[in-house]
């Protein structure tokens, strides 16, 4: 933690003092329409998820506006762009779902699930999305992230780690979840607690 931590208030410092990116930036007809909207939802997301891991900060005030760039993004596209992008839409909620719960807003998070319209994920997706979905429904119906909430999120972890994240050098999802599952419920007290809870969900990786 001590190694990583200079790097991550570099990170904190250089983003703070720039303006978050502009969709005006990205109105290129040549670009993808969806591609302002996600530099604003990353920009956002990273922002938050460096000042977790340097500062144990919540992260919420970053968490939540990225989300709401997310959404906003689907709902200001056009019918045509949605249809051309549902496939993009769907490998990316996972990664939605999590930052829902990082950011503590369930609502959210199953508002985005509810307009994917989730058709047929694949073997590795399902336990993030089954689980994401479960979670946020339990939280926004009053439920805690309590030794249910931890027990189901460690058996989503054990079924998606070392398949979906491990090998596909995917390491801000994972950190998102292993933030909601973990150090959100209490269980780790520090951010590099909840990381190092990756580890009992891939045995034999050290």
């Amino acid at each position: 933690a001590d190694q990583v931590r200079p790097t991550l208030e570099k990170i904190i410092t250089w983003m703070e003092a720039q303006p978050e990116p502009e969709l005006s930036l990205f109105a290129d007809k040549r670009r993808h329409w969806h591609d302002g909207w996600f530099a604003l939802y990353t920009w956002r997301r990273t922002l938050g998820l460096c000042k977790w891991l340097s500062r144990s900060d919540n992260g919420q005030e970053h968490f939540a506006p990225a989300l709401d760039a997310e959404w906003h993004s689907w709902q200001q596209a056009s019918p045509e762009q949605v249809e051309q992008s549902i496939e993009e839409r769907q490998d990316g909620l996972s990664e939605c779902l999590a930052l829902a719960l990082a950011a503590n807003a369930p609502k959210l998070g199953l508002k985005l699930y509810d307009a994917a319209e989730v058709k047929q994920p694949s073997k590795n997706q399902a336990p993030l999305l089954q689980f994401g979905r479960w979670a946020c429904q339990h939280l926004a119906q009053g439920g805690n992230r309590d030794a249910t909430f931890v027990a189901k999120g460690a058996d989503m972890l054990r079924a998606s780690l070392l398949p979906y994240f491990f090998w596909g050098g995917n390491r801000t999802e994972p950190a998102l979840w292993l933030k909601a599952i973990y150090w959100d419920s209490g269980v780790a007290r520090t951010p590099e607690q909840a990381i190092a809870r990756a580890y009992d969900s891939m045995p034999g990786v050290k």
